[in-house]
């Protein structure tokens, strides 16, 4: 480990992308950072998900995180030369309604039915998380974090707070604070605080990644 850490000692639990950007934004600020993964670092929907940014997107009290979030992963690309980040305007395609005469000139590889095809928001962008999440990990041990690699299996509790998080192992990792960002696995702690209620829905979505160069081959 380097750096230099004077501040209180936080664990975090979960290496997905959110664990990995507090432990980074901790370790740089002199916290000392124990970052616990049963896994890899982005080994769940943090190492396959489609990685969309968007600037606009919020609403209410929101709107500002959002520009936020948006610009320092801009500022971040930019410094440490992420190479899948990229800006890139959001096309929106509907195929309900009358067929779009000229939608295929809007964009070429387009075909079938398409009712309507124009541009949604200029202000977006794309990349890779088990990239990013990988480059926020980096930073972490630069600065002085350690990763565990374990599971963790429960919580001690005094007059209230947590001291420490059990590990599978038999192992205890004490701590000041404590961060639990697990994605879904975020549903265990029900067990480990009965006053909590974590709820879970689950969404069903798809996602279609197409390589250009197969758009090239089949356009010459």
């Amino acid at each position: 480990m380097e750096g230099k850490q004077e501040g209180p000692t936080v664990v975090v639990v979960g290496g997905g992308i959110i664990g990995c950007s507090t432990a980074m934004q901790l370790a740089t600020r002199n916290a000392k950072v124990i970052l616990i993964e049963r896994c890899e670092i982005a080994c769940a929907a943090s190492g396959k998900a489609g990685g969309f940014l968007a600037r606009e997107w919020g609403s209410g009290p929101t709107v500002q995180l959002h520009r936020k979030s948006f610009d320092m992963h801009k500022a971040l690309a930019k410094e440490h030369k992420i190479a899948s980040f990229r800006e890139l305007p959001t096309l929106s395609v509907k195929t309900m309604g009358r067929s779009m005469k000229g939608a295929t000139k809007k964009c070429e590889w387009l075909d079938g039915h398409v009712s309507s095809v124009g541009m949604m928001d200029p202000s977006t962008a794309q990349v890779t998380p088990k990239e990013i999440s990988k480059l926020f990990a980096k930073i972490a041990t630069e600065n002085g974090a350690e990763i565990i690699k374990a599971a963790v299996s429960g919580v001690a509790r005094a007059d209230g707070c947590v001291t420490s998080v059990k590990l599978e192992n038999g192992k205890e990792i004490k701590g000041d604070s404590f961060v639990f960002c697990m994605g879904p696995w975020t549903v265990k702690c029900e067990a480990w605080f009965p006053e909590l209620s974590v709820p879970m829905v689950g969404i069903y979505s798809s996602s279609l990644i197409f390589k250009y160069e197969v758009f090239r081959d089949a356009n010459p």
